[in-house]
């Protein structure tokens, strides 16, 4: 699991230096009546997976939005078994999620539809929703299999 951490937080740096780098450099050259048309495009899709990247990251840290209040006012079992329910949606959702993008990626796929400026099939943009929306479930899962542990 620290391999895919790693890889996770080294994949979100490059994007974000990388889309750093090519709005500086399209901003510059637009002054000097040049510029890459497709700098746009590639950082809206880098900042899309840095998204959903960093959901995982979140998810990962327990920094992820939540609503705390109820958790918060039990104590012991009670609040051990409302913070097993809430993982148990999580898992559920990050599942559905899973197999809700695979399926659309697979109705993607056979479109054969290209984003304009990149000329890179779509499908290929999306795959991070799938991607991400699977490690989640595992990341909910030993969340959840924590909270039981405790128990």
């Amino acid at each position: 699991m620290e391999k895919l951490n790693r890889f996770e937080e080294y994949v979100i740096a490059a994007f974000m230096l990388v889309s750093s780098v090519l709005v500086f450099a399209n901003v510059f050259l637009r002054q000097l009546d040049m510029g890459f048309p497709w700098a746009e495009e590639l950082t809206r899709y880098l900042i899309i997976w840095i998204t959903f990247l960093g959901v995982s990251v979140c998810v990962r840290e327990g920094s992820h939005i939540s609503i705390d209040a109820i958790p918060n006012m039990l104590k012991g079992k009670a609040r051990q078994w409302i913070e097993a329910l809430i993982y148990l949606l999580c898992v559920v959702f990050s599942v559905l999620m899973t197999w809700y993008s695979f399926k659309y990626l697979g109705r993607l796929s056979k479109t054969g539809q290209l984003s304009p400026a990149l000329g890179v099939p779509m499908y290929s943009f999306y795959t991070v929703i799938l991607i991400s929306s699977f490690v989640i479930v595992f990341r909910y899962s030993f969340r959840l299999i924590g909270v039981f542990r405790r128990m």
